[in-house]
């Protein structure tokens, strides 16, 4: 019994999980299995297990004792205290403590152990406040197919964003300030189930992400929705975001399941310097440990778990950082990197709807008011007139050239005199057309003061300029 109680007090943190996992429904040999597997040794499993079979056994009944009559007290001479025995009483207790003491700290600082007592922890939590860093790296035959599709002059393979959130899941509340590497801020709000959002100070160059041909016009429209935008809350949407929420008994069930197959799902804990532990993940395991189908389904088909490593906070048990990083595979690799630190669980989270707020439909008002308002639009306008013609004119001669054999003559063609009409309507320098029979260029100066130039190879473009002997756009 003695040794029972020594191991008691050396393992407190082993019979404390056994306890938790039989209060649970989980069977010894289930909990066996899952020690032995996290290196526990079995014979302190199974001493384990006799103590709290012991202890927790119902105990005989007690004789009742009747006290004797009482005697007449007789004062006896003290009897000199045993010094000696005392002392080494004391220093055995101590070296049994000191024992006792690294012990427990040395498996109550087992990785295994820690990480499963902070995912028992985790569908307790009901709000956190997060400060986070999230990068996005692209791989370049995405880049190139993005680049391809769209016209655009210039892509970013990285994309680094900031993000500071508070969530409260009992009415589903979110609070979060958002900004990136490439000039763009803001915030958003959840609460009531309608979503605010707000635009502040943002230098967001939308050059490389439009044709040229866009790219005044739509610079214009950014320009003044920000003017408008900026530090003004606007109403986005009325959303039930309960659907968001998760689910309390879903999340505890998902986490039983990650404890239960834990020897499948980490195929490796390691301590890093950062008083953390890195997961070396197999994400087919972890995917069956998930509820939902479809999210099992995901993960396998799309995601690979490349780095995973959590900080545990000693006191309390729960995740305090995260930092992970997967790859994303629709249908090139693409891979996040997520970095977090979580703070203020469960503590009261004050998140307001926003005192004064606009709606959509009078910033679009607004806009479109200020956009009639300024020259430098009405003259994106124009130019994309012209510029829609042009590609007009290019294709009513390429279907000019295959049904007659020639572009001669092309310019009396009803396919060119009404595009042509509206294109010099417009104003500025007049249209100018150079052809021969198998070749043509149209140029037109913009007025921007731009040019734009198409031609029989197909090309279109603004640095280019009609040319009178070879009949193209000169690059």
């Amino acid at each position: 019994m003695v040794l029972l109680e020594i191991i008691n007090m050396v393992n407190q943190e082993l019979l404390s999980y056994i306890q938790k996992r039989l209060e649970k429904g989980s069977s010894p040999e289930e909990i066996k299995e899952t020690l032995i597997s996290a290196g526990w040794k079995e014979t302190m499993i199974n001493e384990a297990f006799s103590f709290l079979e012991e202890t927790q056994a119902p105990q005989p009944p007690q004789e009742i004792f009747t006290p004797p009559p009482e005697q007449p007290i007789i004062k006896k001479s003290k009897s000199p205290l045993p010094w000696k025995k005392i002392a080494v009483a004391v220093i055995a207790l101590l070296i049994i403590g000191g024992i006792a003491f690294s012990a427990y700290s040395y498996y109550s600082n087992r990785p295994l152990m820690i990480v499963n007592k902070a995912l028992e922890k985790l569908p307790e939590i009901r709000s956190f406040q997060t400060n986070s860093k999230l990068k996005v790296q692209i791989d370049n035959q995405t880049i190139e197919k993005i680049k391809q599709d769209n016209g655009l002059a210039a892509f970013d393979s990285e994309y680094s964003f900031q993000l500071k959130t508070g969530i409260d899941f009992n009415n589903f509340k979110l609070d979060s300030e958002i900004s990136s590497d490439k000039g763009l801020a803001g915030e958003l709000k959840i609460t009531d189930n309608v979503l605010y959002g707000k635009l502040n100070q943002a230098e967001l160059s939308l050059e490389p992400y439009f044709k040229p041909q866009d790219t005044e016009q739509v610079q214009t429209i950014y320009d003044t929705f920000k003017n408008i935008l900026t530090d003004k809350w606007v109403k986005i949407s009325d959303v039930n975001f309960s659907q968001f929420v998760p689910n309390q008994t879903a999340v505890q069930e998902a986490c039983q399941n990650i404890i239960a197959n834990q020897s499948k799902i980490f195929k490796k804990i390691t301590k890093t310097n950062d008083n953390g532990y890195k997961l070396e993940i197999d994400k087919n395991a972890l995917s069956e440990a998930l509820p939902n189908q479809e999210l099992r389904e995901a993960i396998k088909e799309s995601v690979t778990i490349n780095d995973l490593e959590v900080w545990i906070d000693k006191k309390t048990g729960l995740i305090e950082k995260l930092k992970i990083s997967l790859s994303i595979n629709l249908p090139q690799t693409e891979i996040i990197q997520y970095e977090g630190s979580f703070s203020n669980f469960n503590q009261p989270l004050i998140i307001q709807a926003p005192d004064n707020f606009s709606l959509p439909e009078e910033i679009i008002k607004e806009c479109e008011a200020s956009l009639l308002q300024n020259p430098l639009y009405q003259i994106a306008l124009r130019d994309r007139e012209i510029i829609s013609k042009m590609e007009l004119l290019k294709e009513s001669a390429l279907a000019f050239k295959e049904q007659k054999g020639t572009y001669v003559n092309f310019e009396k063609s009803t396919a060119f005199l009404v595009p042509w009409r509206t294109i010099n309507k417009q104003g500025g320098a007049p249209l100018v057309m150079y052809y021969k029979e198998d070749a043509f260029c149209i140029q037109k100066e913009l007025l921007s003061s731009k040019h734009y130039c198409v031609d029989s190879t197909g090309y279109s473009g603004n640095e280019a300029y009609c040319d009178k002997t070879s009949c193209d756009c000169k690059k």
